[in-house]
């Protein structure tokens, strides 16, 4: 199961729209990583900013012992129109707190949390202090976490990205109508896939749909139709739909409970080799499916 990788933003803040359970307790956490570890799950997705996950994170894996977890995390987010060489001197500071919190010496990768840090005026620096850590062997790769094609293209453009992390799922089809996705293995960019569950909105009842995204039911409505057909789960239709594009090297799925971890992992081991035409639920409004123009 190494193509299925963990996202740990749930060890250190309550996140998601349909969310109701909270932050998962570090005790959770250590019998999340155990099941992870037992499945051959190898990469974990962290931040600074995702609160204490690095912290909560860190302290699991000392008391799990050996791993061989690939940890991924990323950079502090600048807020400014342009970026100095001494403001992203920040990159390695807040790094070497995000080693300390880990407990570990190196990590696989460290991603730009904001991809528009990168394009803004200085972004070149953000990527030059990167590739200090780089060139230590304290990175292995460089990579962008990105929101929208357009980012993407212009990133590809001025970067030599090692690793891209996407949202992809089967209601945000952007990346593969855009034909990115396959540029970016042209390319032999490594792709990590996030929001395969779009932040809970995939899974949620129709009925809870929050109201500036009931645009979303209709479409909701025609997946439930057709799941019911196949005989999948909305969550083995949203495994399925990621797992079954051939350029996606990881799937990163954010868990928040042990057992929801088993069940989602047992979902994602049933729909090896399954493939459906999920093309007729795509949706083409980015104000419903890109997260950070959610006005709720």
């Amino acid at each position: 199961m190494a193509k299925l990788g963990l996202g740990t933003v749930h060890f250190g803040m309550d996140y998601g729209i349909a969310n109701t359970l909270g932050q998962t307790t570090p005790e959770e956490v250590l019998t999340i990583l155990e099941s992870a570890r037992s499945s051959h799950i190898q990469t974990l997705d962290t931040a600074p900013c995702y609160g204490g996950s690095e912290a909560v994170l860190g302290d699991a894996l000392a008391q799990l012992g050996s791993h061989d977890f690939r940890i991924v995390t990323k950079t502090p987010q600048f807020g400014s129109a342009r970026i100095s060489r001494a403001e992203a001197e920040e990159v390695e500071r807040t790094f070497e707190r995000s080693l300390a919190n880990l407990r570990q010496s190196s990590v696989d990768a460290l991603l730009v949390h904001d991809a528009n840090n990168l394009l803004v005026p200085g972004g070149e620096f953000v990527f030059e202090a990167m590739g200090r850590l780089k060139q230590e062997a304290r990175v292995g790769k460089r990579g962008v976490s990105v929101y929208e094609p357009a980012q993407l293209e212009a990133l590809l453009a001025r970067y030599d990205i090692d690793l891209i992390q996407l949202p992809l799922s089967i209601l945000d089809q952007r990346f593969i109508e855009s034909g990115l996705l396959s540029v970016l293995k042209q390319k032999g960019i490594e792709i990590h896939a996030r929001s395969v569950f779009l932040q809970g909105l995939l899974l949620m009842p129709e009925s809870t749909i929050p109201a500036p995204l009931s645009a979303v039911a209709e479409t909701r409505h025609r997946l439930d139709s057709f799941v019911n057909e196949t005989g999948l789960s909305l969550v083995q239709a949203a495994l399925c739909f990621v797992n079954q594009q051939p350029e996606v090297d990881i799937v990163l799925m954010g868990v928040r409970t042990s057992n929801e971890f088993k069940k989602n992992a047992a979902d994602f081991a049933s729909i090896a080799g399954l493939e459906f035409d999920f093309s007729p639920f795509s949706i083409h409004d980015e104000a419903l499916v890109n997260p950070s123009k959610w006005e709720l």
